[in-house]
């Protein structure tokens, strides 16, 4: 990955983004770079998305990571356990000692080593159950911790002016500068309900950046090659690539050839995939929400410009919540109500939303004493108005001097 090397060749657009650069810089000057250096820095990067220069060093670290995702999950397990404090922890260090060789393989052959069975002997340890989990199920997983995983849903989204919606965890959310809102159906277009109870469904499912369908004994594929999106069918280990067209006219000969009984379902869903194929540039991961769990409890957290919105999908210990408060705050109450301490996922917005509070806390306390200071002037020169109601110049300076206040 050559983090180190990345780092110091990247260029930052703005003072926050160089304040980023160099605060790792000089951490990998006396340390070595780790796994947990390397997602630190992503997540923290995150929230500075406007910068052009710490974005050009994020895709190159994530189109690396996207090609190696499963074998840097099992690498940042392995050093967050070795790392751990809990040390008296020998089942999981024996796990550890199990997983290690792994690393050394290629991504596709310890995806096919998982499959088979590998980390059978160590699914004991939460986090690398979860990692086999994603592969079989083969979602999006971004983010893992002894902990929990945290799995970033993917999902449509549609902008109407100056908001963005998506569909997560069965409802539709709207997000703007203000804040995350929940929206209703009639807010949306057909289309996205469509495209969205598609991939929420699971019916389509993301693998290797490209959305893919099983129908019968075809696979229907979606994917961008050289900045163009194209679709294929595979059947009997032969793949045809069709436009979108050429797709909806060999559906419908699919759909004559079908049962009475499957004409409909097959039709719904076949033109449920081309609707995914013309909407694939608004398709998208999604970095700001996460759907979070463990052995007891699965909620979906979403983070906007300093604000969240959490909410409780499944528990063995607790009764429904739902929270929603600035970052800080809902990472607080998550932690009351699961025990699950997540502000590490968090540490960037949850740093800007404490200084932002600062500085709207300092603004108001300058525009108070603002306001008094002027009150004050205000009241002498009424004070001097009555001393010099006799005198025509220096009522006309107070008047010119009153006149400049109400303007402030």
């Amino acid at each position: 990955m050559d983090f180190s090397g990345k780092l110091f060749e990247a260029k930052a657009q703005t003072a926050l983004g160089n304040e980023l650069i160099n605060k790792y810089r000089t951490f990998v000057v006396a340390n070595p770079a780790t796994c947990a250096t390397v997602n630190n820095f992503l997540r923290e990067a995150r929230n500075l998305s406007y910068d052009s220069g710490v974005q050009a060093l994020v895709e190159s670290l994530a189109t690396t990571l996207q090609e190696n995702k499963f074998g840097w999950a099992l690498a940042s397990v392995c050093e967050s356990i070795s790392s751990s404090n809990h040390r008296t922890n020998y089942l999981q260090l024996k796990a550890v000692e199990q997983v290690q060789p792994m690393l050394e393989m290629k991504e596709d052959e310890i995806v096919s080593y998982i499959k088979s069975g590998a980390l059978k002997n160590v699914m004991y340890v939460e986090a690398f159950r979860n990692i086999a989990r994603a592969i079989y199920r083969e979602q999006p997983v971004v983010e893992y911790s002894e902990d929990f995983v945290a799995v970033h849903p993917v999902a449509l989204v549609e902008q109407v002016e100056d908001s963005y919606y998506f569909h997560t965890a069965g409802r539709i959310f709207r997000t703007n500068k203000e804040g995350i809102f929940e929206a209703s159906r009639k807010d949306v277009s057909n289309e996205f309900l469509v495209v969205s109870s598609m991939l929420e469904s699971q019916v389509v499912k993301y693998t290797d950046n490209a959305l893919e369908m099983k129908l019968g004994e075809r696979t229907y594929k979606v994917y961008t090659e050289n900045e163009e999106t194209k679709c294929s069918i595979t059947l009997e280990g032969k793949t045809t690539v069709y436009t979108v067209d050429q797709l909806r006219e060999n559906n419908n000969y699919f759909v004559a050839a079908a049962p009475a009984s499957q004409k409909a379902q097959r039709s719904a869903l076949l033109e449920g995939f081309a609707k995914i194929v013309e909407n694939f540039d608004k398709i998208a991961i999604l970095n700001n929400v996460s759907v979070i769990s463990n052995k007891n409890d699965r909620f979906v957290v979403i983070e906007n410009n300093g604000h969240a919105y959490a909410r409780l999908l499944q528990s063995n210990h607790c009764q429904p919540w739902e929270v929603k408060n600035d970052i800080a705050k809902v990472c607080e109450s998550i932690k009351k109500y699961t025990r699950l301490d997540i502000t590490k996922n968090y540490t960037a917005a949850i740093d800007n939303a404490v200084a932002e509070a600062k500085e709207k806390e300092g603004q108001a306390i300058k525009e108070n004493l603002e306001k008094d200071a002027i009150e004050q002037r205000k009241q002498r020169i009424a004070e001097l108005t009555e001393k010099f109601k006799d005198d025509p110049v220096r009522l006309k300076m107070l008047s010119e001097v009153a006149a400049e206040l109400n303007n402030l």
